[in-house]
C-alpha cells in the first residue's frame, strides 16, 4: 500500500480534520465571491450621444452627427466610425484597435468633441461621451402594448405601475426606458426583477 495512503488510514482522525477544514475554507471563500453578469473586460468602443430637441433625422445628421464624425475620425487608434440619427438625437460609435487604452481613448474623443461644441446648433444639448461597458447593458427588456390605448396612456402605465413594481425588487442596474414612437429615450435606475402587480 502506498505510504501516503497508509499514513492517512492510520491517522484517520487527522485525515477527517483536514477534510473538514478544506470544506470549511472552501465554503467560506465561496460565499465571499463577487457575482457579476459578465467577466471584467473592456471593449474598445466609445459612444457620443447628443440630444437635439425638435430636430428631424436629416437635420440631426447634417448639423450634429457629421461634425462630430469629422472631429473624431482622426483620433489615434480609430478603426471605424459609425452613426445613426433620428428625430431629436444623434448617436456616434467609435471603435478602436484592441491595444488602445479605452480610458485614454474616451478622453481623446471628449477633447475632440469639446473643440467643436460651438459649431453645433444652439438648441443641441452638450454631447455625452461614454465608454461601452457590457455590464451596463440590460439582460431583460419589457415591451408594453395596449389595445385601444394611446401612446401617452401606455407610457403613463409604464411609469406609474411597471417601474414602481420593479423598484421594489433587490438590485438596481441601469435599464433604458424609451418611447419609440416619439424617438424619446431615457434611463432610469430599476432592478432586473419586477414583482407582479395587480
Amino acid at each position: 500500500m502506498n505510504r501516503l495512503i497508509q499514513f492517512f488510514v492510520r491517522r484517520y482522525v487527522f485525515s477527517i480534520s483536514i477534510f473538514i477544514a478544506v470544506v470549511f475554507f472552501g465554503l467560506s471563500a465561496g460565499t465571499r465571491l463577487g457575482i457579476d453578469l459578465l467577466p471584467e473586460f473592456e471593449i474598445p468602443i466609445v459612444a457620443v450621444n447628443t440630444s437635439y430637441p425638435g430636430a428631424g433625422s436629416q437635420e440631426a445628421a447634417e448639423q450634429v452627427t457629421e461634425p462630430i464624425e469629422d472631429a473624431i475620425a482622426t483620433v489615434p487608434g480609430v478603426t471605424d466610425v459609425s452613426s445613426f440619427s433620428g428625430e431629436g438625437f444623434s448617436f456616434v460609435i467609435v471603435q478602436f484597435q484592441e491595444s488602445v487604452d479605452v480610458d485614454q481613448a474616451a478622453i481623446d474623443v471628449k477633447q475632440r468633441v469639446d473643440a467643436i461644441v460651438e459649431l453645433l446648433p444652439d438648441d443641441a444639448d452638450t454631447p455625452v461621451v461614454q465608454k461601452f461597458d457590457p455590464s451596463d447593458q440590460p439582460i431583460l427588456s419589457v415591451a408594453i402594448r395596449g389595445s385601444g390605448q394611446t401612446i401617452l396612456e401606455i407610457e403613463r402605465f409604464a411609469e406609474d405601475v411597471v417601474e414602481p413594481a420593479c423598484s421594489r425588487s433587490k438590485g438596481s442596474p441601469t435599464l433604458p426606458s424609451s418611447d419609440r414612437s416619439s424617438g424619446r429615450s431615457r434611463s432610469s435606475s430599476t432592478p432586473l426583477r419586477c414583482e407582479a402587480s395587480g
